[in-house]
């Protein structure tokens, strides 16, 4: 099975969103303020990132980030921009639901989107019928 970065799942989703809706207001959530500079530069690194706007808040599972955040949306789309954020023994168990409920938009984790994105790769194949029924 090929090695799918998380970074670059994310980056297609939001490339994706980008493309069909043609501006993206994006709330980008870091866990700390270690390398914002290096994060300000990579979501401006990229061509198709001119139709993404990017904003930033720090400090994830205190609820820093959401506050900084809340009053620059509405947005399109969250992420969770930090490896393990929201898995953490200490992080609240409805942490993503409620940044999804504070800033009003989805939240995607790297996380989880790369292992949906192993998922499908694996054998059997994803049972679809469950998820969409018949009719």
């Amino acid at each position: 099975m090929p090695l799918l970065l998380p970074y670059q799942l994310t980056f297609d989703v939001v490339r994706r969103l980008a493309e069909a809706k043609g501006k993206v207001r994006l709330a980008l959530l870091l866990p700390t303020e270690w390398h914002i500079g290096q994060d300000r530069a990579t979501w401006t690194s990229q061509a198709w990132m001119r139709n993404v706007e990017p904003h930033f808040g720090v400090g994830i599972p205190d609820g820093q980030a959401v506050e900084q955040l809340k009053g620059e949306g509405p947005y399109d789309l969250a992420l969770i921009w930090g490896y393990g954020d929201g898995l953490a023994p200490h992080d609240p168990d409805d942490l993503l639901e409620t940044i999804s409920a504070a800033l009003g938009c989805p939240t995607i984790t790297p996380n989880v989107l790369n292992i949906f994105n192993a998922r499908m790769l694996l054998r059997p194949a994803w049972p679809e019928r469950p998820h969409v029924g018949r009719g």
